[in-house]
């Protein structure tokens, strides 16, 4: 047998053992083994680079080289192909879509009612509902009860909620 098809034949058979263990490193992501995929794939990781270092120490170090590249490329592409596939999408979390006005609003849009004025609807407590420019926001008082039907202005932002006092000082 001819020595580059010999270290040919070493070098394949070196990079499916690395292959193999990128790929039992990625089904253990998945698959509770209790770390017997972990244990198969670093045995075929170094199975391989035995193989190499017993053709002698340049070989070895190819070898060796040659798992540094294979492994970590296997993983990435694995992760990047993934959530494009059925089984992908199903174990993994897609972002969600929220459609324009539903639940909270923005900060910005928060940010841009300070000023505004609106209406109590369900009475603050210090926390309730208020309607401001025709939507429904969850309001905070400025630190006293204000019933339905007080006019309000919206004076402060506070998380995710409109801080209001009343227009008029006797609703206090």
């Amino acid at each position: 047998m001819q020595l580059t098809y010999r270290i040919a034949l070493i070098l394949l058979g070196a990079g499916v053992l690395y292959l193999a263990s990128g790929l039992l490193l990625f089904i253990e992501v998945f698959v509770p083994s209790g770390g017997l995929l972990l244990a198969c794939a670093l045995a075929a990781l170094a199975g391989g680079i035995v193989i190499c270092f017993r053709q002698g120490q340049v070989l070895g170090w190819v070898g060796l080289l040659e798992a540094i590249v294979i492994v970590p490329v296997v993983f990435a592409l694995a992760f990047k192909l993934l959530p494009r596939t059925r089984f992908g999408r199903s174990v993994t979390l897609a972002p969600p879509t929220r459609p324009v006005g539903d639940g909270v609003p923005d900060a910005d849009q928060l940010q841009a009612m300070i000023g505004q004025q609106g209406v109590v609807v369900t009475p603050l407590r210090p926390v309730g509902i208020c309607q401001i420019s025709g939507k429904r926001i969850e309001c905070i008082a400025e630190g006293y009860y204000l019933g339905p039907g007080t006019q309000i202005e919206v004076i402060g932002v506070q998380g995710a909620q409109l801080t209001v006092r009343p227009l008029d000082r006797e609703s206090r």
